[in-house]
């Protein structure tokens, strides 16, 4: 492989990995308040 096609793949990864992350910190903070709103109802 050569030289640009490794800096191509690294950031391909780079910016999977940060969406992953972001995606994964959305479903967090989402449940997060979601369960805050319920037991504020109750």
């Amino acid at each position: 492989m050569s030289r640009a096609e490794q800096v191509i793949v690294q950031s391909f990864f780079e910016k999977f990995a940060k969406n992953q992350l972001s995606f994964n910190l959305n479903i967090v903070f989402s449940t997060k308040v979601y369960h805050i709103q319920n037991t504020k109802k109750s």
